[in-house]
């Protein structure tokens, strides 16, 4: 088995990394896309590094990283890489010597994965492995990703139970999700399992998964929620992990929106808008909420003094600062596609008249049932009541006409209120004015 190597130093960026030798404990020769070559401690006692991930076969990358997101090499030749290795393994031995140490024959040459691994003392002691022969050297400094793992990956056997905390001795957890397991359960470590400091590669139903080891007293719920942040796997959030900045157009581009099970418990009705607004502020070159907000309040001619401009600014910000540094999908997140529709009924109530807003159908801008005097009327039952009293008008209306007829029916051909015999005017007939004077 043969992948890339990638390190990242806590940025948004990953590097990848060639290996051309294990100098001693948990340092390895390493060559940069710049072919720079150095020494350099691979394994989490190494305060500069935040991740370490390793590809699979035929340049896969890990799973949650983008190649956006990775400063490689680019296109290389087997050849080519091969001489980079050979130069890099000449200074992996010179470095050893000067160190005062003597590397065996070839060890110069022996890819990372290949070579024997530093354990630290919390982990439990490795199971001995034979050492690789001399074509499974060449064929993985050859190969797509410079390096073979000693032995391939053996199969593990999932734990059963859950723990709250890793037990005396630590435990392995499950480091990248497969087909019918998630991070964080508990597996085996088997005998002979390719190891790299607390990471060891394992075959689970048929595919290769990564273990991590978690130290005794870590909690493993932590561990899992933090690691599935890293990875992007929550779809509520970004990749890169917690409190990663970014500017506000990379967080937009980063958001993929996720379909909603139709089926899936949901307070808010009406069309999702967050996808299409935040697109729509991206195309439009705004810059941000906050530099949209300055822009709307400019143009929209509300007052300055408007509780709606302190309310909107607030909003934006809320939207910002949840994007660009807590990581959040907006796109799939349901308090901010409320959030959205506020702002948009806030626009849409000063469109017409800045100095009048109108909030005119803002329940249903809000996808919220309309509640009068604090009543909360389920929206099928006030339809079939106003179906009801529409029936009923029609009924009295209908009895209304019947009435009528009736009463001009028994008044004859002058039942209709005429004067001559009419309510106020029987006995009198039309009588003239009073002459002047009298």
């Amino acid at each position: 088995m043969s992948g890339p190597l990638f390190v990242n130093y806590g940025d948004a960026e990953y590097h990848e990394r060639l290996i051309g030798g294990h100098v001693e404990r948990d340092e390895y020769l390493v060559v940069t896309p710049d072919m720079d070559m150095y020494a350099e401690q691979l394994s989490g006692n190494n305060p500069d590094l935040f991740a370490l991930r390793m590809g699979g076969a035929g340049g896969l990358l890990p799973f949650g990283i983008q190649a956006g997101d990775i400063y490689g090499f680019g296109a290389i030749t087997a050849a080519e890489r091969a001489a980079i290795l050979l130069e890099a393994g000449r200074l992996c031995a010179i470095e050893k010597g000067q160190r005062g140490l003597v590397a065996a024959p070839g060890a110069a040459l022996v890819p990372v994965a290949a070579a024997a691994v530093h354990v630290p003392a919390a982990l439990p002691p490795a199971p001995a492995q034979a050492a690789p022969a001399a074509g499974a050297v060449a064929a993985g400094i050859g190969g797509a990703g410079g390096y073979a793992v000693a032995g391939g990956a053996v199969a593990a056997m999932r734990r059963g139970g859950v723990r709250a905390l890793a037990p005396a001795g630590g435990m392995w957890v499950l480091d990248e999700p497969l087909e019918n397991f998630d991070v964080g359960e508990e597996f085996a470590l088997p005998a002979g399992a390719a190891r790299m400091s607390d990471r060891a590669l394992v075959l689970i139903d048929d595919e290769v998964g990564v273990l991590k080891f978690l130290e005794p007293g870590v909690a493993v719920s932590d561990y899992t929620r933090e690691r599935k942040a890293f990875l992007g796997l929550d779809a509520r959030t970004l990749p890169g992990g917690l409190y990663v900045q970014r500017p506000f157009a990379d967080a937009i581009r980063d958001m993929v929106p996720e379909e909603r099970d139709p089926l899936a418990a949901c307070p808010i009705t009406g069309p999702r808008t967050a996808t299409w607004w935040l697109d729509q502020l991206l195309s439009q070159g705004y810059g941000g909420l906050i530099a949209r907000r300055h822009r709307w309040r400019a143009e929209s001619g509300v007052n300055a003094t408007d509780r709606v401009v302190y309310e909107h600014e607030v909003l934006s910000r809320v939207l910002e600062v949840a994007a660009t540094l807590d990581g959040v999908n907006l796109k799939n997140c349901l308090w901010a596609e409320l959030v959205l529709r506020r702002i948009q009924l806030q626009e849409e109530a000063v469109s017409e008249d800045g100095a009048n807003p109108s909030y005119e159908g803002a329940s249903h801008w809000m996808g919220t049932g309309e509640r009068k005097g604090g009543a909360l009327i389920a929206p099928s039952l006030r339809a079939f009541v106003a179906g009801e009293l529409s029936r009923e008008a029609a009924v009295l209306k209908e009895k209304r006409k019947a009435r009528e007829s009736k009463l001009a029916a028994r008044g004859g051909g002058g039942g209709g209120g005429g004067r001559g015999r009419g309510r106020g005017g029987r006995g009198r007939g039309d009588a003239e004015p009073p002459a002047a004077g009298q």
